[in-house]
């Protein structure tokens, strides 16, 4: 699907291309029929006037592959470059972003504290481990180790299951089997983001 606007735009350029070439000779050599029949023209007129044709023609048509083919290919680029930073009513956009994707992607949304926005930075992150998304707390940045507890208590408030799991010798718990852009606003909101603040995003 990701690749599904390259393959059009290729269909329509090798059409268009068979379409210039047919048009190279064929267009002009129409035009110049009424000429040769009514005897007015020579071999060397005819022969500049099918090359002019030619390369009006050619060039027209280049045009218009040119229109129908870029729209398409910078919407897919467009679409395919991550987002700096989102809100909450984009985290559905992000876990649709996982779909398909290999074990170890990851997206983090880093908040900070409004209190001490220089100082205590908080995050969630979506991760897939097994073929599986999940969303993890990692108890590695101050802000997150600090207020462990306080996320442990939530998901348990919400009648979720919680795993405490490892992994390059960072722990995190994790949480699976339950809505996860339900769940991630839920955390957010829990932690001190709008529906308007802005969360910086980690990509890989």
């Amino acid at each position: 699907m990701k690749f599904e606007n390259f393959k059009t735009s290729g269909k329509v350029f090798f059409i268009a291309l068979i379409f210039l070439m047919l048009s190279l000779f064929t267009v002009p050599l129409i035009m110049a029929i009424p000429l040769i029949v009514s005897g007015r023209a020579d071999v060397i007129g005819v022969t500049v006037f099918l090359l002019c044709g030619s390369l009006f023609f050619g060039a027209v048509l280049y045009q218009l592959v040119v229109i129908l083919i870029k729209p398409e290919s910078s919407n897919v680029q467009q679409s395919s470059e991550p987002k700096s930073s989102v809100t909450m009513g984009e985290l559905g956009e992000l876990l649709a972003a996982l779909d398909g994707e290999p074990d170890g992607t990851f997206i983090v949304l880093i908040l900070s504290d409004q209190n001490k926005p220089d100082q205590e930075m908080m995050n969630i992150q979506y991760s897939i481990e097994k073929g599986v998304v999940g969303l993890d707390w990692v108890l590695i940045s101050p802000g997150n180790m600090k207020r462990a507890d306080k996320f442990r208590r939530l998901i348990r408030s919400l009648g979720l299951h919680i795993e405490e799991r490892e992994m390059n010798g960072v722990s995190y718990l994790r949480v699976e089997d339950t809505n996860l852009e339900v769940l991630g606003k839920q955390v957010l909101q829990e932690f001190g983001a709008r529906a308007d603040t802005e969360l910086d995003t980690v990509y890989s």
